[in-house]
C-alpha cells in the first residue's frame, strides 16, 4: 500500500509539472518571444507582476555588491551623497515579471547585431553572478548582454518596476542616457540618504558595440556613428551607428555604461538594502 501510494503521489506530480509546461508554452506561443523559463507560469500576456525572491536571491546579489565595491570611495566624488560606510547588506529582493516590459527588451535584443570576437566584453564584474535555477538564464554574451547596477530614489524605483527605466528623464556626463555601472559603490551614489533602505536595480542590458570613450560627452541623445569626431556630417549621416556608450578612464574610479533606448535594458532585480558602517 504504501508502494502504491507513493507511485499515485509520483504520477500526481508529474501531471501537475505537465500541465505547468503546457500552460508556459501556451503563453510563450502567443508572444513574440519566450518568457524566462524561471518565471511563475501563469502570468498573463497582458500584465506584470513582483516576485519575492530573497530567500534564494539575497546572499548571491549581496556578494555581487560588495565583491567589486570599493568602500574607500564611498561617499565621495562629484555625485556622492557624502555618506562613509564599508558594506551594503541587502533586506530584500523582488523579480520583476512584466510581460510587456520583457517582450520589447527581447525584440529589441534579437535586432542588435552580433559583434566580433574581439568587442565581446568579457570583463564586466557582474559576470560573475550565480543565479539559483537549474540553468542560469541564457545571454546573449555574442550582444553583449549583460547584468549591470541602476541606483535611484524611492519615488523613481516605483515607476521603475512598473515601466522601466527612461532614458529621457535621466542626464549626465554622457547626456540623455540610462546610466548603469559593474560596481554598486558607483550606482549607490544616486540612491540618496532620506530613507534607511535603499533601491538599486540589477538590470538586463544588451550593449551591442559600444562605442568606447574616455571623455565626458554632454551632449548625446544617442550613441555617436563609427567615425564619431571623424565622421564630416558631425553625426547627421548614414554611417553604421554604435549600439551603447562605455566610459572608462584612468583618473576615474568607475567604469560606465549608457544606452539611449529604454527597450535596450530590463530591470529584472529591484534591490533594498542599508548601508553598513
Amino acid at each position: 500500500k504504501l508502494a502504491a501510494r507513493r507511485e499515485a503521489q509520483q504520477q500526481h506530480m508529474l501531471a501537475e509539472q505537465a500541465a505547468t509546461e503546457s500552460l508556459r508554452q501556451a503563453i510563450s506561443d502567443s508572444l513574440v518571444a519566450p518568457l524566462p523559463s524561471y518565471w511563475e507560469p501563469d502570468i498573463p500576456a497582458d500584465q506584470s507582476r513582483v516576485v519575492d525572491v530573497t530567500e534564494t536571491m539575497r546572499d548571491r546579489v549581496e556578494w555581487l555588491m560588495n565583491a567589486h565595491s570599493k568602500p574607500e570611495s564611498h561617499g565621495t566624488g562629484r555625485d556622492s551623497h557624502g555618506l562613509h560606510f564599508t558594506r551594503f547588506k541587502v533586506t530584500s529582493v523582488d523579480r520583476i515579471e512584466n510581460v510587456r516590459l520583457w517582450q520589447a527588451y527581447a525584440t529589441k535584443r534579437a535586432h542588435v547585431s552580433a559583434v566580433p570576437d574581439g568587442q565581446i566584453l568579457a570583463d564586466v564584474l557582474t559576470a560573475g553572478l550565480k543565479l539559483p535555477y537549474g540553468s542560469n538564464p541564457r545571454f546573449s554574451t555574442n550582444k553583449n548582454e549583460v547584468y549591470l547596477f541602476h541606483g535611484t530614489k524611492p519615488d523613481v524605483a516605483r515607476l521603475i518596476v512598473k515601466d522601466g527605466l527612461d532614458h529621457r528623464l535621466c542626464s549626465g556626463l554622457f547626456g540623455r542616457g540610462a546610466y548603469f555601472a559593474e560596481s554598486a559603490s558607483k550606482s549607490d551614489q544616486y540612491t540618496g540618504t532620506a530613507v534607511p533602505e535603499l533601491d538599486m536595480f540589477l538590470s538586463r542590458v544588451v550593449l551591442g558595440a559600444p562605442h568606447m570613450t574616455a571623455e565626458p560627452r554632454e551632449d548625446l541623445v544617442r550613441p555617436p556613428c563609427e567615425l564619431d569626431a571623424d565622421c564630416p556630417e558631425k553625426g547627421r549621416c548614414h554611417h553604421r551607428r554604435m549600439d551603447s556608450v562605455l566610459f572608462s578612464a584612468p583618473r576615474y574610479r568607475f567604469r560606465e555604461f549608457m544606452v539611449y533606448d529604454n527597450v535596450q535594458c530590463y530591470p529584472e532585480y529591484h534591490i533594498r538594502y542599508t548601508r553598513q558602517p
